[in-house]
């Protein structure tokens, strides 16, 4: 989910200095903003992120990076944790972040302690 999330938070950066400045911000600077310390990582991130069509690569300047239209990162996945309906997950929202909660049952329970579940016939 961190992974996820990192995303999420590029993709908002260059949506908001985009925004801001009028154009994309660097490599450099996505990582400064986002906390990250290596341009290496903040590269495999957008690679990711073009791979998945969020964003779109537009030749070889440092700037040229585009969010690709209806790219919104929290939207995109608050409709994929809707479409889990199993009466068991919830979806909260923590600062602002949507996250996915599962129940624990009693047989989540004991397998967490390492006890053998054991049929409930009485």
């Amino acid at each position: 989910m961190k992974h996820g999330h990192r995303k999420s938070e590029i993709l908002q950066c260059i949506q908001d200095m985009t925004r801001e400045k009028g154009y994309a911000p660097t490599v450099r600077e996505i990582a400064e903003e986002v906390g990250l310390n290596s341009t290496a990582t903040v590269h495999r991130h957008l690679n990711d992120m073009e791979e998945f069509g969020l964003i779109e690569k537009l030749g070889n300047s440092p700037r040229a990076i585009r969010v690709v239209s209806g790219s919104n990162p929290a939207a995109n996945v608050l409709e994929q944790l809707k479409k889990i309906d199993d009466g068991m997950t919830d979806i909260i929202f923590i600062h602002g972040e949507p996250f996915l909660v599962k129940r624990a049952t009693v047989e989540d329970i004991k397998e967490w302690r390492g006890e053998e579940a054991t049929s409930s016939s009485s």
